[in-house]
């Protein structure tokens, strides 16, 4: 009978992955260096810590560094009341003030020890940050993801996820109409550092997915991306805000500064996802605050500040790949094309468009025919997608070069016969990119495939890079297991 040694070492690999699938393999670490090896390189890849964990990691040998590749900080804050009945309004401001101080703390310190990690040539380390408080689904989020400690376990159990029953269902009114509790697992993450942030070379990636409920304010993250000067790569996925005035007149000024003059020198590939509650939206429209004040009353559908565009059209001349959802809109990105640009590394871009729809079909051709302009000037080209996606209608309109072939594809939940003047434009793209043959694709969707954003992505086929894969199955989760919350 043949010992462990005699065996080849593919079977080894074999053995060591079924073993991954079944648990915990730290105790087996012990029985041999090769088994030491495999089990470490599994264990440090990705590391998921509380902010306790963090004397752990300060102590951590340099070989073991050399394995982790993404590093997840996930702060827990402070619990709080379901509304100012248990919770007056003047406690909540010392409650944000703990909380900006607990993850003030939490980053201070990883940033110090991550400061003493050499950078390595073999794509650097990725910094995901996560806040939340168990409260957030004790009363407001329930059944959402938030990035809790064993979140995704407990979810895996269940064949839907659960429902509010008390505050939602029964306590409607109480809730939303008078005190508007969503404002609390989205409240603004504005931090102040002192002293200053080292500067930390190895981190190359940075997220921020959309399981944060919580704001990260633009400047903050200006902040945060200029002590990492290595940076590459950034997915940043907010959330739409409640109050119209506060998105149009704070926030997407802040966007717009952020995109315009503070992305990091280096970076290659900006995704940002923009993601909403369609729930939420009706119940803030709803609330006291849009009834006395109906500027702060949230469009059903948000129209970006069209700077916003602008500014990524600017910034996008120096990357490889951008995709940016909701955020901002392709007609004001195209818009602010200048003659004389040219996009010499662009690979890959993906935006969407409130024109995407069929009752924009006119203003929709405009938009195809302006975006084959200005594709002619991006000679690296592969993919371009313009899309756009809501409850029971999506599309998408991609154009991809691979190889020695060239296609349009239309995918939607309605058929769509493009103009002959769209089909010339592309055709122009395809010849100048290397003489290609143009084939043109159709596909529908049906709309009861579509009930959210998320399904939107995937009947699409969306590049994967759109949104974070975790973020797009908890999207689809989350809708599978909601029921209506409205009276």
């Amino acid at each position: 009978m043949p010992t462990w040694n005699h065996l080849p070492s593919d079977i080894h690999l074999m053995i060591l992955k079924e073993l991954a699938q079944h648990g915990r393999l730290s105790p087996y670490a012990t029985i041999s260096r090769e088994w030491q090896t495999f089990i470490e390189k599994r264990n440090f890849r990705r590391l998921k810590l509380k902010p306790s964990y963090l004397g752990e990691l300060e102590h951590l040998s340099e070989r073991r560094r050399g394995l982790a590749k993404h590093i997840w900080l996930n702060i827990e804050l402070l619990q709080y009341a379901p509304h100012h009945t248990f919770y007056p309004r003047q406690r909540s401001g010392t409650r944000c003030r703990i909380n900006q101080t607990i993850i003030e703390k939490a980053i201070s310190r990883l940033f110090r020890i991550l400061s003493a990690w050499k950078s390595t040539d073999d794509g650097g380390l990725t910094l995901e940050l996560n806040t939340y408080s168990l409260s957030d689904t004790a009363y407001i989020l329930h059944g959402c993801y938030i990035g809790a400690q064993n979140e995704d376990d407990t979810f895996a159990r269940q064949s839907q996820l659960p429902v509010a029953t008390y505050d939602i269902q029964r306590n409607w009114e109480r809730l939303f109409l008078v005190d508007n509790p969503l404002q609390r697992p989205y409240e603004a993450v504005n931090l102040e550092f002192y002293p200053h942030l080292p500067q930390v070379k190895v981190v190359t990636g940075f997220i921020v997915r959309r399981q944060c409920r919580r704001q990260w304010a633009p400047h903050t993250l200006r902040y945060l991306w200029a002590k990492l000067p290595r940076l590459e790569h950034i997915a940043y996925e907010p959330w739409q805000l409640f109050n119209k005035r506060t998105q149009q007149q704070e926030r997407d000024p802040a966007y717009w500064a952020m995109i315009d003059a503070h992305l990091p020198q280096g970076l290659k590939k900006l995704s940002i996802f923009e993601d909403f509650n369609q729930d939420h939206i009706t119940l803030s429209r709803r609330n006291w605050l849009s009834a006395v004040e109906p500027e702060t009353k949230p469009d059903r559908v948000r129209i970006p500040t069209p700077a916003v565009g602008a500014a990524f059209a600017a910034r996008s001349l120096e990357l490889e790949q951008l995709s940016v959802a909701f955020m901002a809109d392709a007609r004001d990105f195209f818009d602010a094309r200048q003659p004389q640009w040219r996009w010499e590394n662009l690979r890959s871009l993906v935006l969407t468009s409130v024109l995407m729809t069929r009752s924009s079909k006119f203003q929709m051709f405009d938009l195809l025919r302006d975006a084959a302009e200005a594709a002619r000037c991006m000679p690296k080209l592969q993919t371009m997608v313009l899309w756009n996606g809501a409850v029971g209608e999506a599309c998408a309109f991609a154009f991809c070069k691979e190889y020695a072939s060239a296609s349009i594809a239309w995918r939607g939940t309605w058929e769509l016969k493009l103009r002959p003047d769209i089909l010339q434009a592309w055709t122009r793209v395809a010849d100048e990119s290397g003489r290609y043959q143009l084939r043109v694709e159709t596909e529908l969707v049906q709309d009861s495939d579509i009930p959210s954003h998320g399904y939107a992505v995937h009947y699409l086929n969306l590049p994967s890079f759109v949104v974070d894969p975790v973020s797009l199955k908890q999207i689809q989760r989350e809708t599978r297991g909601r029921l209506s919350i409205l009276p």
